[in-house]
């Protein structure tokens, strides 16, 4: 399994095999909260197949209104400055979020994947037993949940289409979904793909 997108290389072998490709919402919020790569592009050309978590979209979505308002309020006192001295700045909203990430999702044939696939009961058990994805601090959890949610999406969908694909690969810049020396997946994580009976060599 690949965890990060720039360890990819397009290439003739690659191109002959079947790749499911499952992005966490830091990637796409990087990339000014598009999946509108020539990397992306590539592989949808060659009938690979992306998936997403509606909570990775919600992610996307508040990430880009939180820094926007903040811009918006940056613009508010730059326009009240230059009003004293009789200059008029106006400016207008010409990005929707919502939609232009729909229409990507669209164009690029994406598989959203509802919260109603995660398994509650083994969510909490992470949760319980402090497994990452969630975080922990002297033996107690501190956060994870919506991570955990993602996760466990990702697990039980690759757990019914596995064997249609060559290879599995998660996007993340998320250090609680790696081991960070290893820039592998955490070894919690490692043992979820093997309890869903996905295999490691994917």
């Amino acid at each position: 399994m690949t965890m990060k997108w720039t360890d990819i290389t397009i290439t003739g072998v690659i191109i002959l095999q079947k790749h499911l490709i499952f992005f966490d919402s830091n990637p796409i919020i990087a990339n000014n909260h598009s999946l509108n790569t020539g990397h992306v592009k590539r592989f949808i050309s060659n009938s690979n197949k992306i998936a997403i978590s509606t909570v990775t979209i919600d992610e996307v979505v508040r990430n880009f209104r939180n820094n926007e308002q903040k811009q918006i309020e940056k613009l508010k006192d730059l326009i009240s400055d230059c009003s004293r001295y009789g200059i008029d700045v106006s400016f207008t909203q010409t990005k929707n979020i919502e939609d232009s990430l729909s229409q990507e999702l669209k164009e690029l044939s994406v598989e959203v994947l509802e919260t109603s696939l995660a398994d509650v009961n083994f969510i909490l058990e992470k949760a319980m037993n402090l497994k990452k994805p969630f975080k922990q601090k002297s033996g107690k959890e501190t956060g994870g949940f919506k991570d955990a949610l993602i996760w466990n999406t990702w697990m039980m969908h690759a757990k019914e289409v596995h064997n249609n694909y060559d290879f599995l690969i998660f996007v993340t810049h998320d250090g609680d979904f790696i081991d960070q020396n290893l820039s592998v997946l955490a070894p919690d994580l490692m043992e979820d793909v093997k309890r869903y009976g996905i295999p490691t060599e994917k």
